[in-house]
């Protein structure tokens, strides 16, 4: 009939309004929250900006610091700048005895090298020096860089030490014969040598800091 169908018209034309109505409701919905989450996105860009290349900062100083530490070795005391408090460093007997000790055993060296029966004595002590050369010179500079805020492996002392390696070292060759002398002649030639590098070690000694202290004095007016 007319009433069943205007009924029927009416909630369908209901019903398009309603669907028409939830539509743009659940639209603007999505249309907000989407602005919402664009709008911080700024922001959150903004706050990663900030914290990220802090954190990426240290940690590579980290990184630095521990690969400097894991290669820097012996050769630190000539890159390692001292604080203040290594500025004004006091020098102390016991940082550089090995310097006096090793001045003191070249006395035994000297001997055993006058003596023939003991050259082969000689021989055998300078071929475990060599094992390890550059020993005392590292000493020193170690020694010297409590006190010299830069280059201490240019410092005369440490020179004086190595020079004083040096000499010491040849001495090996120079009675194994690879240097043009034997027997009486290269042992003679050697305790020249030695003698010469306890001068260097004097010079050292003088340097020290430490002349006054009546041990170092006591080599120092030996081997002057």
């Amino acid at each position: 009939s007319a009433a069943t169908l205007d009924s029927l018209l009416d909630t369908l034309l209901f019903f398009t309004y309603l669907f028409v109505y939830l539509n743009e409701t659940i639209t603007n919905m999505k249309l907000s929250i989407t602005s919402s989450i664009l709008l911080s996105l700024p922001c959150i860009a903004l706050s990663f900006s900030v914290i990220k290349p802090k954190t990426h900062s240290w940690a590579l100083a980290s990184d630095r610091r521990a690969f400097i530490a894991s290669v820097a070795g012996v050769s630190v005391a000539s890159t390692f700048q001292p604080t203040p408090a290594m500025a004004a460093y006091t020098p102390r007997f016991e940082d550089m005895k090995q310097i006096l000790n090793l001045g003191y055993s070249l006395d035994n060296l000297i001997t055993k090298l006058s003596d023939e029966s003991t050259v082969g004595e000689a021989l055998s002590g300078l071929v475990a020096f060599n094992k390890d050369k550059d020993f005392y010179t590292t000493y020193a500079r170690n020694f010297v860089g409590k006190s010299v805020k830069a280059n201490a492996d240019g410092d005369a002392r440490v020179g004086a030490v190595r020079q004083a390696s040096s000499l010491i070292s040849s001495c090996q060759e120079l009675l194994e014969g690879r240097q043009g002398l034997v027997g009486k002649e290269a042992a003679d030639e050697a305790v020249k040598r030695v003698k010469q590098a306890q001068k260097y070690l004097v010079t050292f000694c003088e340097g020290s800091g430490l002349a006054q202290d009546e041990r170092v004095a006591k080599f120092i007016s030996m081997h002057s």
